[in-house]
């Protein structure tokens, strides 16, 4: 069955992230100052970012080679929501909450091929690729089986997910009102100008678990001052012509 999410408080969370601490971000760099030390552990604040900053943007949710053949399904999870991605007959891949509509189970756990239909554990609903209901079995009764075409079951499929399909990564957008791909990418996909992003594809998969908030995480990423500390012989391959000089405090 589906995960039920916890609960958590809003508006205590928000207390974190008052006028007043906002204010203190805005401001020359050598006075400004930046979020609350509860921001990076506090586990209210992490449920209020999953609901109103994951669902709101386009977040990376799959590589597409990992699905190279018709019928091939995947479960992922984006933003504590479990979602499906299936390649369809067409080529093209789609995303669905990761649930049957009819009484709410789970419909995969782990990466398959299902064919041409995807089958509900529970009470055996079938699903083509493109996720609209193909049969209902007993659905009348013993043995009286719904095809799943009446004109009354057309509006029963699996629960779409926006998505764009980018070279080889799949991105989601949870509540539908992100600005285009596109226009969200901006002007980063001038970085991989000269690169041919048709050619890479999944060669091994590899999980890592850092034990902390994820904006320490992406903040960690962003600090290359580190480098000669943490990685020197990182820091030894580096052409001195590429190493950035640090610039002063608080910019980037």
């Amino acid at each position: 069955m589906s995960r039920v999410r916890p609960i958590y408080d809003p508006t205590a969370a928000s207390d974190l992230v008052s006028d007043a601490v906002l204010a203190r971000l805005d401001g020359p760099p050598e006075k400004a100052r930046g979020l609350p030390n509860e921001t990076f552990t506090s586990q209210a604040f992490f449920e209020v970012e999953q609901q109103t900053l994951f669902t709101r943007c386009w977040s990376f949710a799959a590589v597409a080679s990992e699905l190279p053949e018709v019928g091939d399904v995947r479960p992922v999870e984006v933003a504590g929501q479990p979602l499906l991605l299936i390649r369809g007959a067409d080529r093209q891949i789609r995303v669905f909450h990761n649930v049957c509509p009819h009484r709410g189970a789970k419909l995969i756990d782990e990466p398959a091929n299902v064919e041409k239909a995807l089958t509900c554990v529970y009470h055996a609903w079938s699903y083509g690729l493109d996720g609209r209901l193909r049969a209902r079995p007993h659905y009348g009764g013993p043995g009286r089986h719904d095809s799943g075409r009446a004109d009354s079951t057309e509006s029963v499929c699996l629960f779409p997910v926006r998505s764009h399909t980018w070279y080889d990564w799949v991105f989601v957008n949870l509540d539908g009102k992100a600005p285009t791909f596109e226009s969200y990418l901006g002007e980063a996909s001038a970085h991989f100008d000269g690169y041919d992003l048709s050619a890479p594809r999944r060669e091994r998969r590899i999980s890592v678990e850092f034990a902390c908030n994820w904006k320490l995480g992406y903040e960690n990423a962003c600090d290359y001052y580190h480098v000669f500390r943490v990685h020197p012989s990182l820091d030894r391959a580096m052409a001195p012509e590429t190493r950035r000089p640090m610039q002063p405090a608080g910019t980037w």
